[in-house]
């Protein structure tokens, strides 16, 4: 696996379990709400390390992993 592909997961876990630990602190900061008053710009980055439960980030990781060995 590519050092950029274990990097991204990596990062995606550490979040993940920030945002267990942190209940809505970080979804509130770094979730991206457009439509809503509190847009931030780094919520264009930041979203897409957020998931919503363990199956949602382990299927992401895997739709990554395996997208890159094709």
């Amino acid at each position: 696996m590519p050092p950029v592909i274990g990097s991204i997961i990596t990062a995606n876990v550490v979040v993940f379990v920030l945002e267990m630990m942190t209940a809505d602190a970080v979804l509130s900061r770094f979730a991206l709400w457009p439509l809503q008053g509190g847009f931030e710009p780094w919520q264009i980055v930041t979203y897409a390390f957020l998931h919503a439960s363990g199956l949602h980030i382990a299927l992401n990781m895997y739709g990554r992993i395996m997208e890159r060995l094709r």
